[in-house]
């Protein structure tokens, strides 16, 4: 969609080429005796609502996890090393969770750590949508520890959630779909963000260029910077130095625009699965599943 638009016949080509493998996967998944997918598991409220909350979880996880070291890097100009550290708070705060996690919902079920888990991933995205192009770190901090329990809640909540509710003879079948549920999350939590940033930062780029006469060597390097692909460090390579510093400030608050409204997007769809976990039925999970 970056390349081609949303008007282009490629794009809508590849998307109904797209809907047309799923819908004869469908079809000929109903005739196998023994499917990869038995589509009826879905008729299963707790089933279908865990595997939308799971895909909603990676669609804002997934996001944080690969286009916060970018911001940190190549906005905000952090070296990789402290970058990777503030990301390790991230990962050891799920690391450390799930396991208490697993517990806990054995005694109570999944809807109330899905509940849990959406409205900390709603509140963690509320904190990023507050960041500058030089964070406070108190606010990512705060950001990544609401966004890293969640995690560790809802991976092992709609897991469990997900292949509790089936028939035995098909958890494993049920744990196979809520693992492509997951991933399938991740590649479109990544392909969403990185739209919303071309698009939303993009519109912001070009109002704010409109009055100044670039080379297309120089306007590839600004639009690099504002998608993250590039550090602002290399804008002086590329301009004289009575413009680098606006040059500088419009990239970077292009990339920061694009991802404030990419975060508050994420909220919005975390609030949809809260909604969906308030209406998952009051179900004791037999065992925690490894996740």
């Amino acid at each position: 969609v970056q390349n081609w638009g949303f008007a282009s016949w490629l794009f809508w080509l590849s998307f109904l080429a797209g809907l047309g493998f799923l819908t004869t996967l469908y079809y000929a998944e109903k005739k196998e005796r023994h499917p990869i997918i038995d589509f009826k598991l879905f008729k299963i409220r707790n089933f279908l609502f865990n595997n939308i909350i799971r895909l909603i979880a990676q669609l804002v996880f997934i996001p944080v996890l690969f286009f916060v070291p970018i911001y940190l890097q190549n906005i905000a100009g952090y070296n990789p090393l402290y970058s990777g550290m503030v990301m390790l708070f991230l990962t050891v705060i799920i690391g450390i969770l799930s396991p208490i996690a697993g517990k806990w919902i054995d005694s109570v079920g999944d809807r109330i750590p899905n509940i849990m888990s959406m409205l900390l991933f709603a509140v963690g995205c509320a904190f990023m949508s507050h960041l500058e192009r030089v964070p406070e770190m108190y606010i990512l901090g705060i950001a990544l520890l609401f966004i890293g329990i969640a995690t560790g809640i809802n991976f092992v909540s709609t897991t469990t959630g997900s292949v509790s509710v089936v028939p035995k003879d098909k958890q494993g079948e049920a744990s196979g779909i809520i693992f492509t549920t997951a991933w399938f999350g991740c590649a479109l939590g990544v392909a969403f963000m990185g739209l919303i940033l071309a698009m939303v930062g993009g519109n912001f780029l070009w109002s704010q260029l409109a009055d100044m006469n670039l080379t297309s060597e120089q306007m590839g390097i600004i639009e690099k910077v504002s998608k993250g692909m590039a550090s602002f460090r290399m804008i002086p390579h590329y301009f004289s130095a009575d413009s680098i510093r606006r040059v500088t400030m419009i990239s970077t608050e292009s990339f920061m625009v694009g991802f404030r409204m990419s975060m508050l997007i994420l909220m919005s769809c975390s609030f949809v699965g809260l909604v969906l976990a308030v209406f998952l039925k009051r179900e004791k999970a037999e065992k925690t599943v490894t996740v």
